[in-house]
């Protein structure tokens, strides 16, 4: 839908979108992929998400290449960011709908360090550097996404 809609914002936060969960998807693919498998036990689902996550890294990269973005898009960013938590967030615990969204929820409320390191004791201490890490990978991301686009636009 972004990509079609005329607002380029809104083409930097589907950008951005696209290649965090591309990105991110493809190293835990690699480094976790029990994961995976325990996520989604059926081949078929697997394989779907493989291509979806892939299909938005690539389309995350179209964008880059054909829209100029602004610092001040940053903003749109972070409103998608907040949308998608609270929509996660509303779907599971309001509606109980776990189908799709469950990893966004487990990352959100930090409960995914139990999947992916197994008898973790979460204390606060754990809690504030999974947390500090979480918003200096965001961070990291948006950098990346508006250095990428910088490059491809020369």
């Amino acid at each position: 839908i972004a990509a079609i809609l005329p607002l380029r914002p809104i083409k930097t936060a589907a950008s951005f979108s696209g290649f965090l969960a591309g990105s991110i998807f493809i190293v835990s693919f690699i480094l976790f992929p029990e994961f995976h498998n325990q996520q989604n036990p059926i081949f078929y689902y697997r394989a779907m998400g493989f291509v979806n996550h892939n299909l938005m890294f690539i389309g995350s990269f179209l964008l880059m290449i054909r829209y100029r973005f602004m610092k001040l898009d940053i903003a749109w960013i972070v409103g998608w960011i907040v949308f998608v938590v609270a929509y996660s967030e509303v779907m599971i615990y309001g509606f109980h709908i776990v189908d799709s969204i469950e990893v966004i929820t487990k990352i959100v409320d930090g409960s995914i360090l139990f999947k992916l390191f197994p008898g973790i004791t979460l204390v606060w201490y754990v809690y504030l550097v999974y947390y500090l890490s979480c918003v200096c990978v965001l961070a990291f991301f948006i950098w990346l996404t508006y250095r990428l686009n910088l490059m491809f636009q020369k």
